[in-house]
Protein backbone atom coordinates (compact mmCIF):
# COMPACT_ATOMS: atom_id res chain seq x y z
CA UNK A 1 0.00 0.00 0.00
CA UNK A 2 1.60 3.21 -1.18
CA UNK A 3 1.47 6.07 1.07
CA UNK A 4 -1.02 8.79 -0.35
CA UNK A 5 1.63 11.94 0.61
CA UNK A 6 3.75 9.94 -1.59
CA UNK A 7 1.39 9.66 -4.09
CA UNK A 8 0.43 13.52 -3.72
CA UNK A 9 4.35 14.50 -4.04
CA UNK A 10 4.64 12.30 -7.15
CA UNK A 11 1.40 13.91 -8.88
CA UNK A 12 2.63 17.61 -8.32
CA UNK A 13 6.42 16.81 -9.54
CA UNK A 14 5.29 15.24 -12.53
CA UNK A 15 2.49 17.54 -13.44
CA UNK A 16 5.19 20.44 -12.91
CA UNK A 17 7.87 18.47 -14.81
CA UNK A 18 5.66 17.93 -17.99
CA UNK A 19 4.33 21.22 -17.08
CA UNK A 20 7.97 22.52 -17.91
CA UNK A 21 8.99 20.31 -21.10
CA UNK A 22 5.52 21.05 -22.97
CA UNK A 23 6.17 25.23 -21.91
CA UNK A 24 9.86 24.51 -23.32
CA UNK A 25 8.15 23.09 -26.30
CA UNK A 26 6.01 26.02 -26.84
CA UNK A 27 8.38 28.73 -26.54
CA UNK A 28 10.88 26.61 -29.22
CA UNK A 29 8.18 26.15 -31.49
CA UNK A 30 7.38 29.88 -31.72
CA UNK A 31 11.37 30.58 -32.04
CA UNK A 32 11.07 27.61 -34.72
CA UNK A 33 8.00 29.78 -36.38
CA UNK A 34 9.84 32.97 -35.54
CA UNK A 35 12.98 31.59 -37.69
CA UNK A 36 11.44 30.73 -40.40
CA UNK A 37 9.37 34.03 -40.83
CA UNK A 38 13.03 35.77 -40.53
CA UNK A 39 13.67 33.52 -43.34
CA UNK A 40 11.07 34.27 -45.02
CA UNK A 41 11.08 37.95 -44.89
CA UNK A 42 15.06 38.34 -45.79
CA UNK A 43 14.29 36.03 -49.13
CA UNK A 44 11.23 38.76 -49.52
CA UNK A 45 13.92 41.54 -49.06
CA UNK A 46 16.51 40.13 -51.99
CA UNK A 47 13.10 39.58 -54.05
CA UNK A 48 12.74 43.02 -53.49
CA UNK A 49 16.14 44.06 -54.50
CA UNK A 50 16.10 41.95 -57.23
CA UNK A 51 12.96 43.76 -58.95
CA UNK A 52 14.88 47.04 -58.54
CA UNK A 53 18.07 45.54 -60.09
CA UNK A 54 16.10 43.72 -63.05
CA UNK A 55 13.79 46.81 -63.77
CA UNK A 56 17.33 49.17 -63.86
CA UNK A 57 18.19 46.57 -66.31
CA UNK A 58 15.45 46.33 -68.62
CA UNK A 59 14.91 50.34 -68.64
CA UNK A 60 18.88 50.11 -69.77
CA UNK A 61 17.75 47.76 -72.22
CA UNK A 62 14.78 49.95 -73.06
CA UNK A 63 17.12 52.91 -73.71
CA UNK A 64 19.23 51.16 -75.72
CA UNK A 65 16.36 49.90 -77.98
CA UNK A 66 15.19 53.63 -78.65
CA UNK A 67 18.65 54.30 -79.32
CA UNK A 68 18.66 51.95 -82.33
CA UNK A 69 15.31 53.06 -83.82
CA UNK A 70 15.89 56.37 -83.59
CA UNK A 71 19.35 55.68 -85.34
CA UNK A 72 17.75 53.61 -87.53
CA UNK A 73 15.56 55.96 -88.29
CA UNK A 74 18.33 58.74 -89.01
CA UNK A 75 20.23 56.68 -91.48
CA UNK A 76 16.98 56.17 -93.55
CA UNK A 77 16.19 59.98 -92.81
CA UNK A 78 19.12 60.53 -94.56
CA UNK A 79 19.30 58.17 -96.89
CA UNK A 80 16.08 59.93 -98.50
CA UNK A 81 18.01 63.09 -98.13
CA UNK A 82 15.71 64.21 -96.03
CA UNK A 83 16.31 67.11 -93.67
CA UNK A 84 16.02 65.22 -89.54
CA UNK A 85 15.80 68.94 -88.09
CA UNK A 86 12.65 69.88 -89.58
CA UNK A 87 9.13 69.00 -90.90
CA UNK A 88 7.96 65.05 -90.50
CA UNK A 89 11.53 63.06 -90.34
CA UNK A 90 12.32 65.87 -86.84
CA UNK A 91 8.22 64.72 -85.36
CA UNK A 92 8.86 60.50 -86.17
CA UNK A 93 12.43 61.19 -84.07
CA UNK A 94 10.70 62.88 -81.64
CA UNK A 95 7.87 60.66 -80.86
CA UNK A 96 10.31 57.47 -81.19
CA UNK A 97 11.99 59.15 -78.54
CA UNK A 98 8.96 60.00 -76.72
CA UNK A 99 7.91 56.31 -76.63
CA UNK A 100 11.01 55.11 -75.65
CA UNK A 101 11.24 57.53 -72.63
CA UNK A 102 7.30 56.37 -71.54
CA UNK A 103 8.60 52.37 -72.21
CA UNK A 104 11.47 53.02 -69.98
CA UNK A 105 9.44 54.55 -67.34
CA UNK A 106 6.44 52.11 -67.59
CA UNK A 107 9.20 49.22 -66.96
CA UNK A 108 10.67 51.26 -63.72
CA UNK A 109 7.11 51.65 -62.19
CA UNK A 110 6.17 47.96 -63.13
CA UNK A 111 9.40 47.41 -60.98
CA UNK A 112 9.03 49.69 -58.57
CA UNK A 113 5.36 47.91 -57.77
CA UNK A 114 6.98 44.45 -57.65
CA UNK A 115 9.78 45.65 -55.33
CA UNK A 116 7.31 47.50 -53.35
CA UNK A 117 5.24 44.37 -53.28
CA UNK A 118 8.27 42.08 -51.80
CA UNK A 119 8.84 44.99 -49.08
CA UNK A 120 5.06 44.43 -47.53
CA UNK A 121 5.55 40.89 -47.64
CA UNK A 122 8.81 41.31 -45.75
CA UNK A 123 7.57 43.31 -43.25
CA UNK A 124 4.59 40.92 -42.98
CA UNK A 125 7.20 38.51 -42.05
CA UNK A 126 8.94 40.59 -39.57
CA UNK A 127 5.68 40.82 -37.88
CA UNK A 128 4.65 37.66 -37.79
CA UNK A 129 8.04 36.35 -36.02
CA UNK A 130 7.59 38.62 -33.44
CA UNK A 131 3.91 37.48 -32.83
CA UNK A 132 5.59 33.58 -32.94
CA UNK A 133 7.92 34.38 -30.78
CA UNK A 134 5.47 36.41 -28.55
CA UNK A 135 2.99 33.39 -29.18
CA UNK A 136 5.32 31.01 -27.41
CA UNK A 137 6.32 33.15 -24.55
CA UNK A 138 3.05 33.49 -23.63
CA UNK A 139 2.41 30.01 -23.97
CA UNK A 140 4.91 28.45 -22.32
CA UNK A 141 4.02 31.17 -19.06
CA UNK A 142 0.29 30.08 -19.31
CA UNK A 143 1.44 26.34 -19.34
CA UNK A 144 3.66 26.95 -16.24
CA UNK A 145 0.79 29.04 -14.68
CA UNK A 146 -1.56 25.99 -15.66
CA UNK A 147 0.69 23.34 -14.15
CA UNK A 148 1.22 25.48 -10.98
CA UNK A 149 -2.74 25.60 -10.76
CA UNK A 150 -2.91 22.10 -11.10
CA UNK A 151 -0.54 21.05 -8.63
CA UNK A 152 -2.14 23.33 -6.00
CA UNK A 153 -5.58 21.61 -6.47
CA UNK A 154 -3.83 18.60 -5.58
CA UNK A 155 -2.39 19.55 -3.00
CA UNK A 156 -5.39 21.43 -1.76
CA UNK A 157 -7.39 17.65 -2.48
CA UNK A 158 -4.93 15.85 -0.64
CA UNK A 159 -5.06 18.09 2.26
CA UNK A 160 -8.71 18.26 2.61
CA UNK A 161 -9.45 21.40 0.77
CA UNK A 162 -10.62 20.32 -2.59
CA UNK A 163 -13.59 18.68 -4.00
CA UNK A 164 -12.29 15.28 -5.15
CA UNK A 165 -10.28 12.45 -3.85
CA UNK A 166 -8.94 13.68 -0.90
CA UNK A 167 -6.08 12.91 2.47
CA UNK A 168 -6.40 14.35 5.92
CA UNK A 169 -3.84 13.98 8.32
CA UNK A 170 -6.34 12.28 10.55
CA UNK A 171 -7.96 9.59 8.50
CA UNK A 172 -4.10 8.94 6.93
CA UNK A 173 -2.97 7.98 10.69
CA UNK A 174 -5.81 5.99 11.63
CA UNK A 175 -5.63 3.98 7.70
CA UNK A 176 -9.15 3.91 7.89
CA UNK A 177 -10.84 2.12 4.38
CA UNK A 178 -14.30 4.03 5.46
CA UNK A 179 -12.15 7.38 4.53
CA UNK A 180 -12.87 9.76 2.09
CA UNK A 181 -10.15 8.95 0.54
CA UNK A 182 -9.93 7.17 -2.89
CA UNK A 183 -6.10 6.26 -3.88
CA UNK A 184 -7.58 3.06 -5.88
CA UNK A 185 -6.46 0.75 -3.68
CA UNK A 186 -3.09 2.05 -2.99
Amino acid sequence: MCNPVVYWMASIATTLASGYVASENQKNMGEYNAQLADNNSALARARADDANAMGTREMERAAWRTRMRVGEQRAAIAANNLDPTMGTPADILGETALFGEIEQQDIRLNAARQAWGHQVDASNFTSEAGMSRWQGRTQSQMTILGSLGQSAMYGMEAWGGGGGATFNKQTASKGSSGSKNNWGGW
